[in-house]
């Protein structure tokens, strides 16, 4: 009797519950799924994203017109890697909202799968619902800069960051649009700011990570991109940045491995990025015939990275092969000028003795980009290459500063200077002075970053070019401090061209030309490092 109880307050309890169901108003249904998509979004923050999926799901069962549950359900499928799912909850949060956040997250969902031209078009539109909103004026900077129209995307920029200083996409506009420059430690900085904003984000930690890596720090460099591909292992762009990043700093298995990820993801829509990564894989590994298979394949699929000319460049100069290799930045230059290859063009003309044609190059490159240091550094050159050492000096000085640990353009800088007469003679023994004793601090400092770095190839060899050009600067200091030993520069020169050239430094052309080893051509022990 007692079960026959039970089994009838159950049904009582269920018919009740049903009947409260039934009764429940509209209001209170919309209600309850709003909490249960709250709950979602907390399960989504832990990283329980099926539980997240799941929840979505029931509350859009019971409000089929909840936005807000399609936009934390994509947010999981992306997680999981459901881009089809993912893509599919986004249209939908579009057409029941139409807002600018659903807006943006589909343009950045295009963004992710290789079509930023889709993305600038859907940021727009969101700019058109919301004209004045902070965060839509930082992303269509973004898409824009992405896009290639950076002069308007860095005013946008500015401006969006102005209006609210914690604006992940303008931080990123800004980022961008001064790593295209060579503005190097201030695009950094922009990129660590947009990190702080989202460190979950991937889009910051990839542009931090290729601001590392064009600062040449490799450790760092890594780091970032690792965290990226962690955050999101679907982004093809993380990826490909990691592949870049392993092969410059020598790791050619971990390289292929990021790539093998890359190709695996939105392989066609990546295509051109990807021919640029097997380039810089096959360059790094000293495979430039390959290299520059890849390096013509993407600028036949019309390629903007202006790396690929880079590449170029170095291999035409490491084989001698300068006019090839001008002829080649020639036709470049006709169907896209920019910084980038006119500087490859100008170190070309320069060491084919056309000094004139560099430095030419060189003011263009300066219109273009005046803070670059790879354009100084040209500019320098070129000016020295024709007397104008005052110039030349300002140039390297310049090339210094924008670029902190190139020893090479701060050995450049103290030869440069050291052509520089002065028409009063106290006035320029005081100079020399102050020039002579921060010559030798900077050796000092030098030598101690030497032991911990990233590229010793360069480093070794922009040391040997500071030693060596000592030896064709006047030591004229007026402080009593012991004397400089010529002899022990030259040691310390020959002994770091012997370190670069074990670490890999193969650049002969430029060991042939450098102005700062001067004084060591004629040493026998010269040869027996590179005969």
């Amino acid at each position: 009797m007692s079960t026959l109880r039970s089994i009838a307050s159950i049904a009582l309890l269920l018919t009740l519950a049903f009947a409260a169901a039934c009764s429940e108003s509209e209001e209170q249904k919309a209600q309850r799924a709003a909490e249960m998509v709250t709950t979602a979004e907390k399960h989504h923050d832990f990283g329980e994203h099926d539980k997240a999926i799941e929840l979505c799901t029931q509350a859009l069962e019971i409000s089929a017109s909840l936005g807000s549950a399609h936009s934390v359900r994509s947010r999981a499928y992306l997680k999981k890697g459901m881009l089809t799912e993912a893509e599919a909850d986004i249209a939908r949060w579009i057409e029941l909202d139409g807002g600018a956040d659903a807006l943006i997250a589909m343009a950045k969902f295009k963004n992710m799968m290789g079509d930023n031209k889709a993305a600038l078009e859907l940021v727009k539109k969101a700019r058109e619902a919301d004209p004045a909103e902070p965060k839509v004026m930082g992303w269509d900077a973004y898409f824009m800069c992405l896009n290639r129209q950076e002069k308007e995307a860095f005013e946008l920029a500015k401006e969006a960051v102005r209006l609210d200083r914690y604006n992940l996409a303008g931080h990123m506009a800004l980022g961008e649009y001064l790593l295209r420059r060579g503005e190097l430690a201030t695009a950094a900085s922009e990129a660590a700011a947009a990190k702080a904003v989202d460190p979950s984000a991937e889009e910051p930690l990839i542009l931090l990570g290729r601001t590392q890596l064009a600062l040449e720090s490799f450790v760092g460099a890594k780091s970032e991109l690792v965290s990226a591909t962690t955050n999101n292992p679907y982004s093809t762009r993380a990826w490909i940045a990691l592949a870049v990043c392993n092969a410059r700093a020598g790791n050619a298995d971990d390289a292929q491995a990021a790539l093998a990820k890359a190709e695996g993801l939105q392989a066609e829509a990546f295509a051109t990025q990807i021919l640029v990564a097997k380039a810089e894989i096959a360059f790094a590994a000293g495979k430039n015939d390959e290299a520059l298979k890849q390096v013509d394949a993407a600028a036949q699929k019309g390629s903007d990275d202006d790396r690929i000319w880079t590449i170029l460049g170095t291999i035409r100069l490491m084989s001698k092969e300068l006019a090839k290799g001008i002829t080649e930045l020639d036709a470049a230059i006709k169907k896209q000028s920019s910084a980038e290859l006119l500087t490859q063009r100008g170190m070309l003309r320069l060491l084919s003795g056309n000094s004139k044609g560099a430095y030419d190059d060189a003011r263009a490159a300066a219109k273009l980009e005046p803070k670059r240091a790879a354009v100084k550094l040209l500019q320098g050159h070129a000016a020295y290459s024709q007397n104008k050492f005052g110039e030349a000096a300002n140039a390297y000085s310049y090339a210094a500063s924008a670029a902190p640990g190139s020893m090479h353009a701060r050995a450049c800088y103290f030869l440069a200077w050291n052509k520089v007469k002065y028409d009063d003679l106290q006035e320029e023994l005081k100079e020399g002075s102050r020039r002579s004793t921060e010559l030798l601090d900077t050796m000092d400092e030098f030598e101690l970053q030497v032991t911990t770095s990233q590229n010793p190839a360069r480093d070794h060899y922009g040391l040997a070019a500071l030693y060596a050009a000592a030896l064709q600067i006047e030591d004229m200091r007026l402080e009593k401090k012991p004397a400089r030993k010529p002899d022990e520069e030259q040691r310390k020169a020959l002994e770091h061209l012997k370190k670069a050239r074990e670490a890999g430094y193969n650049n002969r052309l430029w060991w042939d030309f450098d102005p700062c080893l001067k004084e060591l051509r004629g040493d026998p022990a010269l040869k027996e490092i590179w005969p």
